[in-house]
Order: structure tokens, then C-alpha cells, then sequence
């Protein structure tokens, strides 16, 4: 009974310290002793380290004497605090989109390792071993923060690569649909809630449409190519955040045009077009702004962006002609 107790003191210690870092978390802030430097490369380290003392928690924990269970709370209880709070460090002055990928990091880990300790807690009370599948949990989390570059810029990277299928799958699915209506008595077009008496302009509007999607995903890849060559000394923090805001926002009206077909409505379906190209502009400006400071290449890209703006203006202006 003594070793269970001497077990389960450890195990609450720890799920208080668990607790302290969560606050750290939530109040955004770390203790004066981390460094005020610390690098992705560190962070790495650091979670492959934990990684190694979770297996090792895993197989050695509940066997041996007290004081060796308490030694391996102990070197967990240092590696998490170490990876957790240098991970926050780099957190301070992040670009929004990085600090919630670190946020979620985190987060996830720490509730990863509390779900393993309250678990702990109930097998020692149990005479049992917990479960591999939470040691597991852990070990994803730490795989997780090795495979995460910690910089701006590939954040908001990760998060245009995300969002560009959405693009192609709303282009895909409307040139399917107009592929389709070969015959105009055929009423193919119930995706948008069409009947046999729909516009005829509205249809024609359709292949205007994909054009616009297609122009928009050619400026999600732009800006894609842009991060691919810039580094975080290149891009700052808030470039990077006005970079995703600005894919989020054409992400979301691609998804705006395609419902506006529900509505049978020419202007509406005008102005949303209207407002996905206002938005594929403002990208492009900003494209073309920061490729301009990055070396002899820039003169390509804007040329490239003149064509897109080019297209994309006239062929608002075919939309805008249907009403």
C-alpha cells in the first residue's frame, strides 16, 4: 500500500504542475527564467526528448521501487515544462495564425499527458497499467510539434494549401454541371436549385463563374509560390496574417458565388462575382507589393498579376453585361 501511495503523490504533483502550465497558456505568458530566445530546431529536440521519456514512463513507471517511480515523474514533469514554455516563448510575437497553431499544440499535448496522469492514477488505485493507446496519444502530440516549423511564414503557408481544394472542387463541380447540359431541356442544374425555367443568362453566367474560380486559384497559388520563397526575415508577422485573411476571405466568397446561383437573381449573383474579383485585386496588390522586394524575379510576377487582373476584369465585365 505504501508504494501505491508513494505512486499516486507523485502522480498528484504532477497533475498540479500539469495545471500551472495550463495557466501559463491561458495568461499568455512564461516565467522570466526561459530564455527570451529559443529556436524551431530546439523545440524539436525537445519534443523528441519527451517523446523518449514518455516510453519510458510507459514501461517503467509502475514497476521498481518508489523513489524510481518518482525519479521518471520527476524527468517528465522538466521535459514537459522545458519543451511547453520554450514552445510559448516562440509564441510572443508570433503572427496571429502561428500562435493558434501553437496554442492548439499545446494545448492537445497537455491534454494528451493529463488524460494519461488521471489514468495513472486510477491503475495505481487499480493495481493495473493504463492503457498503451494514451501513451500513444502523447507520443502523437510530440510528433506533432516536431513536424511544426515554428515560422510565420509556413504557417500561413499551411493554412493557403489548405484552403486551395476548395477552389478546385467548387471549379470541378460547376464545369461538371456545364458539361453536362448539353441539352437545355435537360434540367442538370438541381444542384442549384434550378428549374427548367431558370435564366438562361444565369447559365451562361455559370462559365463566367468558372473563369473567376480559376483565376482565384491561380492567385492562391501565387501567393503560395511567395511563401515558398520568403523566409520570416522577408515577411513579417502581420504581413503573413493579412496574406491568410485575405485567402480566407476569397475561400469564403468562392463559396458566396456558388450559392448565389441558388437564388435565380442576376444582380445578386453580379455583386457576389463583383466581390470575389474586389478581393482577388486586393491580394494581387499585395502580392505584387511584397514580390517586388524579394529579388530579380519580381518583374514575372508582375506580369503574371497584370494578365489574372486583366481576366479577371473582363470577365466581370460579361457578368455585369447579363443583367
Amino acid at each position: 500500500m505504501l508504494v501505491d501511495q508513494e505512486r499516486l503523490d507523485a502522480l498528484a504533483k504532477y497533475a498540479d504542475h500539469l495545471n500551472t502550465l495550463t495557466a501559463y497558456l491561458e495568461r499568455k505568458d512564461v516565467p522570466s527564467s526561459i530564455p527570451a530566445s529559443v529556436t524551431a530546431e530546439q523545440i524539436h529536440k525537445d519534443a523528441a526528448s519527451l517523446e523518449f521519456l514518455a516510453t519510458t514512463y510507459a514501461v517503467g513507471f509502475f514497476e521498481g521501487s518508489p523513489s524510481h517511480a518518482t525519479g521518471i515523474i520527476d524527468t517528465l514533469q522538466s521535459s514537459v515544462t522545458k519543451l511547453i514554455l520554450e514552445t510559448l516563448v516562440i509564441r510572443d510575437g508570433s503572427s496571429k495564425t502561428l500562435e493558434k497553431q501553437i496554442d492548439n499544440l499545446v494545448k492537445n499535448l497537455l491534454h494528451a499527458l493529463q488524460d494519461l496522469n488521471n489514468k495513472s492514477r486510477e491503475s495505481v488505485s487499480n493495481g493495473a497499467k493504463p492503457s498503451p493507446h494514451l501513451t500513444g496519444v502523447v507520443w502523437k502530440c510530440c510528433q506533432d510539434f516536431m513536424e511544426t516549423a515554428f515560422s510565420n511564414v509556413r504557417a500561413a503557408h499551411g493554412i493557403l494549401k489548405q484552403g486551395l481544394p476548395l477552389i478546385k472542387d467548387a471549379t470541378q463541380e460547376l464545369e461538371e454541371d456545364l458539361k453536362s447540359k448539353r441539352d437545355i431541356d435537360e434540367d442538370v442544374w438541381d444542384d442549384f436549385g434550378a428549374s427548367e425555367e431558370m435564366d438562361p443568362k444565369i447559365k451562361e453566367m455559370a462559365s463566367d463563374i468558372v473563369t473567376l474560380y480559376k483565376c482565384s486559384f491561380s492567385m492562391i497559388k501565387k501567393t503560395l509560390d511567395l511563401l515558398d520563397a520568403a523566409n520570416d526575415g522577408q515577411l513579417s508577422a502581420s504581413v503573413c496574417d493579412g496574406f491568410v485573411a485575405d485567402a480566407n476571405a476569397i475561400f469564403e466568397q468562392v463559396d458566396q458565388v456558388g450559392s448565389s446561383l441558388y437564388e435565380d437573381d442576376l444582380n445578386e449573383i453580379a455583386s457576389q462575382c463583383r466581390k470575389l474579383v474586389e478581393l482577388n485585386q486586393k491580394l494581387g496588390d499585395e502580392i505584387r507589393f511584397h514580390a517586388s522586394n524579394m529579388g530579380s524575379t519580381w518583374e514575372s510576377v508582375i506580369t503574371f498579376l497584370e494578365l489574372v487582373n486583366a481576366k479577371l476584369s473582363s470577365t466581370l465585365q460579361a457578368i455585369q453585361d447579363k443583367v
